[in-house]
């Protein structure tokens, strides 16, 4: 209960331990977490008796073939004990995972589930002869392992919500930072620039850029990059569009996936970056926004649609900044043929 109420959830797992060595009076409790697919150890926690010196190390380390067979061994039958380590081969009690070197003395160990995933090990070195314990050690062993398991997926669920949050506090922070854009700077490129950093801040992409259609509409124009080389650059200066992108681009909100099975596109050759193997495009109505991912792994639905909010955000940047340049454009003419009204009457009462 102390476990699954813990605020110091490292240091409730010691207490747990601790108390297992006093109960079962072994010489060394020990606990290890195993990364996700159970190749390697994630962290160790060991609780040893009075004059006993602890064994375990840095985690990080990956299991050899025969530990491996081992673990998997151990799955199936749910429960390892061995009464005095010396009774096995030399051979046999090496192949034996975190028996810390031991040659002699009583060692057990059960696994700890999880969604019926073998996530850890609870063992134990240093028990006093209690074959007609046995069976109620292992009862007790049983009932703590699956505690603990209970314990460490509510641990992961609380992590998992915090980085969810802390993602999400990212995500409404870069919204806000693309509504508050300053739209009043006359140079366009100047006020997208701090959007690629921004942006790469959530971890999405690796790589973006931001195109803007010339006058024409007929070549894209690169107006503001983030993480990309200076010879990408060069080559993304200017697109030409070929006639298929040009219908592409009229398809607002719909993004375009790009991944190493995608058998053809009708993104520009000069788009295609060498070493990035996955690529999310967005149209915009001045535009276009690309995505850049260094890995194949592919756009979750979440990243997706949170690129392309990005972008349509973008977009309404641009859109808000080129309005309001029409608006100052159209004061200044309309102020200049006021002056010119004012002239023409001026003169035209010297005249008369």
């Amino acid at each position: 209960t102390t476990l699954m109420q813990a605020t110091n959830f490292e240091r409730a797992v010691d207490d747990v331990l601790a108390q297992t060595g006093a109960l079962l009076e072994a010489k060394r409790v020990f606990l290890v977490r195993m990364q996700p697919g159970g190749q390697s150890v994630h962290h160790i926690h060991e609780w040893c008796s009075a004059g006993i010196v602890p064994l375990y190390g840095e985690a990080g380390v990956e299991f050899s073939s025969e530990a491996s067979q081992w673990l998997e061994r151990l799955g199936k039958e749910g429960w390892f004990y061995v009464e005095d380590m010396s009774g096995l081969p030399p051979q046999t009690r090496e192949t034996v995972p975190f028996s810390g070197g031991m040659t002699s003395g009583a060692y057990c160990a059960v696994p700890v589930y999880a969604r019926q995933e073998m996530i850890g090990i609870l063992g134990c070195h240093g028990l006093p002869p209690t074959a007609k314990d046995l069976e109620q050690h292992r009862q007790v062993l049983e009932v703590i392992v699956g505690i603990l398991g209970s314990a460490w997926l509510r641990e992961q669920v609380l992590e998992t919500l915090d980085q969810r949050v802390a993602a999400r506090t990212r995500e409404l922070s870069t919204f806000f930072d693309l509504t508050t854009l300053a739209v009043g700077d006359p140079d366009l490129g100047e006020m997208l620039s701090p959007v690629p950093g921004r942006i790469l801040e959530l971890g999405s992409c690796d790589a973006m850029c931001i195109h803007l259609l010339d006058a024409e509409r007929t070549t894209l124009t690169l107006t503001a990059q983030g993480n990309l080389p200076q010879e990408m650059r060069r080559q993304l200066q200017t697109v030409a569009l070929p006639g298929s992108f040009a219908q592409r681009m009229k398809r607002l909100g719909d993004p375009l996936l790009i991944t190493q099975q995608t058998q053809s596109s009708p993104l520009p050759d000069p788009m295609h970056l060498d070493g990035y193997p996955t690529y999310l495009g967005v149209p915009i109505p001045a535009g276009w926004v690309s995505y850049y991912r260094a890995s194949s792994q592919g756009y979750t639905l979440d990243e997706t649609a949170l690129l392309l909010a990005v972008a349509e955000q973008i977009g309404v940047s641009v859109e808000n900044h080129r309005l309001r340049q029409r608006i100052g454009d159209m004061a200044v003419l309309e102020e200049r043929q006021r002056l010119a009204r004012d002239l023409h009457d001026s003169v035209t009462q010297s005249l008369y």
